[in-house]
């Protein structure tokens, strides 16, 4: 089997492409790469202030690094020291107790709720002296979920002098309703939360690794003396500041994916499966059978799936993908190869 029959629907890239105007505007900057990009990714970040209601302060309220992964590694070592802690929940993107560790720092981890939620009470019970930052990924990665907005907007309001709120709002731009859970009006009121974003889930981009945190003047500044000068390559800045401007292309991914995430939670419920509510480009389910056995089972059939949490993690691509993934599951059930847990 090539690499081109395979069906990779374990990174949560996105299924439905990129752009065709962010595509263009890379392809026009490809003969320029002898050059380094623009330093300290200026006009980027200047988009993104203008995007986002801070008019021309882009470049004070706005840092850029390689994917949401490189932002949380500025972030870390700007805000980090050792004996710090970050508190956290769990299951969630890695990635925030990699930041406590790289800089010295303990994570202070807290199981989810039972219907897999970020438990925002137990986080704000939590908050110690050595507290640096409170890390909520929302929706949350693997789990799909998002918390209460007025609850996670107490928690910040709430937060001891000296603590930080990290929000990831990586896959926010998937919901049914992103205006209405976003914190970034938090940030626009100077409360001190820290907004990461990336041009990598739906924008398409996730090979140009573009990501961005947006927060108050003083976080920024903080941010900024961490980030290195050509912190982003020429063609995805390019990328990202035309897809940024074709939101129409936007709107028709998270379309495509909320039909998918229909399709596919209602197939799988239909096997008897429980699907987390999801506002993702994924899913969360339990199959009640053997994850990693399923995993591996798909595997052999040319499926790629998360298996190495509680429950499997599925990217959601076309119909025909979802229909693909559903007569494997089908085919390695029936063949006995997945055990009931």
């Amino acid at each position: 089997m090539s690499e081109n029959d395979i069906l990779k629907i374990n990174f949560n890239e996105s299924q439905f492409g990129t752009s065709p105007a962010a595509i263009a505007a890379m392809r026009e900057v490809v003969g320029q790469v002898n050059r380094y990009p623009e330093p300290f990714s200026a006009s980027l970040r200047t988009a993104l202030g203008r995007f986002y209601g801070f008019g021309e302060d882009g470049l004070e309220h706005v840092v850029v690094a390689a994917g949401a992964s490189g932002v949380l590694t500025v972030i870390g070592r700007a805000l980090v020291s050792p004996g710090d802690e970050v508190v956290t929940c769990d299951p969630t993107f890695g990635a925030y107790e990699g930041l406590a560790r790289a800089n010295g720092g303990k994570t202070v981890l807290l199981p989810v709720t039972e219907g897999e939620v970020f438990d925002l009470a137990a986080m704000r019970a939590a908050i110690s002296e050595r507290t640096k930052l409170v890390c909520v990924c929302n929706p949350n990665n693997p789990t799909g979920t998002l918390v209460d907005h007025a609850e996670l907007v107490d928690l910040i309001h709430s937060l001891p002098e000296g603590v930080v709120a990290l929000v990831d709002e990586a896959y926010l731009e998937f919901a049914d309703d992103e205006p209405g859970q976003t914190v970034m009006p938090e940030v626009l009121a100077g409360y001190p939360v820290i907004v990461v974003r990336t041009f990598s889930k739906i924008y398409g981009m996730a090979g140009a690794r573009v990501g961005y945190a947006v927060s108050t003047k003083e976080i920024t500044e903080k941010l900024a003396h961490k980030v290195p000068v050509f912190a982003a390559a020429r063609e995805g800045l390019a990328g990202a500041i035309a897809a940024l401007a074709d939101q129409d292309y936007v709107a028709h991914t998270r379309q495509k994916v909320a039909e998918s995430r229909a399709f596919l939670t209602g197939e799988l419920e239909a096997r008897g499966w429980h699907v987390y509510p999801s506002q993702t480009n994924f899913i969360y389910a339990d199959s009640r059978r053997d994850t990693a056995a399923l995993a591996k089972a798909l595997r052999a059939r040319g499926v790629l799936i998360r298996g190495d949490y509680e429950y499997s993690r599925i990217t959601l691509g076309t119909i025909e993908e979802d229909k693909r993934l559903l007569a494997a599951i089908d085919e390695a059930i029936g063949a006995g190869e997945v055990p009931s847990r």
